[in-house]
């Protein structure tokens, strides 16, 4: 087996202004921890940056060392790519801070931030920003791959919302790539596949909303069927400020369950029209639909999950999952395993940006209409969260 390298580590702390973390060092194993604890890679040096110039000093450290090099974000990837085994990892956890500019409504964040980052800074001038349905996902690594969230149906995806990134190139250069500049590094960006820079920040267009209207509308699982084919006729007429969920879960107890999870980012008297047929349909045995904070409702409203399997369907295909055995009858262990399903469509469809005129101004892949479905098959009982 052939030698490490000898590495510099000495000069690399001399010039950089935030924490190198060795296997040897104090923290190390906590530098090397993310969301999902089942994938465990052992760095040969973690930098977690304190700004841009760190970034700049990390990508010509590994550039020069030849070094295998993984960026973590928010660390919430379910592959593990915010890691790598004998490689840097630039670490932008510490890069957190959002800005705000509420006569624009446009949005800086770092590439280290969080939904809940975003979330809890724009609320403060009644803006959200088109995110995630996770708090503890990473802002860089959901914009980057699409972005799909609960205002998706008014408001498209994140990368629909994003206006320009701060990127350093593999050379070390400090790049702004937007509609204006850079075009083709920000077309990249937005779906041309991936390795073109590490983004340290990400403007975005926010949007009017403050309250939302949502919860759970909890069914026994033997109504799955019914729940689901009620969900899908009543989705394909919903007003674009309704997006909406139903999914296969488990309550506390271990009971198996349907719900209803839907989030109306419209005028809360609106919505509670809007939604008095999803809330009437049947016998539910909960019905916790409320008027709440927008960051509120995103922490509340998403059941954790202990481990990810995707697949797309079309809609005809819902209620056939719902009689599936692995899914409509499977045995579970606390948290998992868990089915979701929704309809994508309202700006979608329509194939453009809020406020764009230009048919092909959505550039990241997608589907116009159909269901996503998310599948925790894990049955084992063990719990892939990190600490």
């Amino acid at each position: 087996m052939p030698s490490m390298p000898v590495l510099d580590i000495k000069s690399l702390r001399s010039v950089f202004n935030g924490q190198v973390f060795e296997p040897e060092d104090a923290g190390y194993n906590e530098a090397r921890q993310i969301w999902n604890a089942s994938v465990s890679k052992r760095p040969r040096v973690i930098a977690r940056c304190s700004g841009l110039a760190d970034v700049i000093t990390a990508v010509n450290f590994a550039r020069s060392n030849n070094l295998l090099t993984a960026i973590r974000g928010g660390g919430h990837n379910v592959g593990g790519r915010a890691l790598c085994d004998d490689g840097l990892v630039i670490d932008l956890s510490g890069m957190r801070a959002v800005h705000v500019d509420a006569a624009t409504r446009r949005v800086r964040v770092q590439g280290g931030g969080t939904l809940g980052d975003l979330d809890r800074e724009t609320h403060v001038f009644g803006l959200a920003v088109p995110c995630g349905i996770v708090s503890k996902t990473g802002i860089a690594g959901l914009t980057l791959g699409g972005g799909v969230g609960w205002l998706i149906r008014k408001y498209g995806m994140s990368i629909d919302n994003l206006l320009s990134a701060q990127v350093v190139t593999a050379e070390g250069k400090v790049l702004t790539a937007s509609g204006t500049e850079n075009e083709d590094l920000f077309w990249a960006l937005r779906g041309g596949g991936g390795n073109f820079g590490v983004v340290t920040s990400f403007e975005f267009q926010a949007h009017p909303v403050s309250t939302v209207l949502g919860g759970l509308v909890l069914y026994p699982r033997a109504m799955a069927v019914e729940v689901i084919r009620h969900f899908r006729d009543y989705m394909m007429s919903a007003p674009d400020e309704l997006t909406a969920y139903a999914a296969l879960l488990h309550g506390p107890d271990g009971s198996p369950l349907v719900a209803v999870i839907p989030c109306y980012c419209g005028h809360v008297t609106d919505g509670e029209r809007v939604l008095e047929p999803l809330r009437k349909f049947g016998s539910p045995i909960l019905d916790g639909i409320q008027a709440m904070t927008f960051p509120a409702y995103a922490v509340a409203a998403w059941p954790v999950v202990s481990g990810w399997q995707s697949q797309l369907l079309e809609v005809n295909a819902a209620t056939q999952i719902a009689r599936r055995r692995d899914l409509g009858n499977c045995r579970t262990h606390q948290r998992a395993p868990f089915a979701t399903f929704r309809r994508c469509s309202g700006i979608l469809r329509r194939g453009r940006r809020p406020g764009c005129k230009r048919s092909h101004c959505i550039s990241a892949p997608r589907t116009a209409v159909g269901y996503f479905v998310y599948c925790s098959m894990d049955g084992s009982g063990a719990d892939k969260h990190a600490p």
